[in-house]
């Protein structure tokens, strides 16, 4: 989250569903991504097991299928 651009008292209001996906090769730490699952009510994650950081582009087959998946339940 950061000193500079810490948005976690806010986060907690958002009340929609949300899905959070990470590459496990990202070069932000997947602890990062998942100190969002704390703060979102409504949260949940799906981790990539070869994507970096922009998995829409290298990963778009296994990224769709997660997001589609999780659009199915709403």
């Amino acid at each position: 989250m950061g000193k500079e651009h810490d948005y976690s008292k806010y986060l907690s209001k958002i009340k929609c569903p949300v899905l959070i996906i990470h590459g496990e090769n990202d070069i932000i730490p997947v602890s990062s991504s998942e100190q969002y699952l704390d703060y979102i009510p409504k949260s949940e994650m799906s981790k990539i097991k070869n994507g970096t950081h922009f998995l829409f582009n290298e990963e778009k087959n296994e990224f769709n299928e997660i997001l589609k998946k999780f659009l199915e339940k709403l």
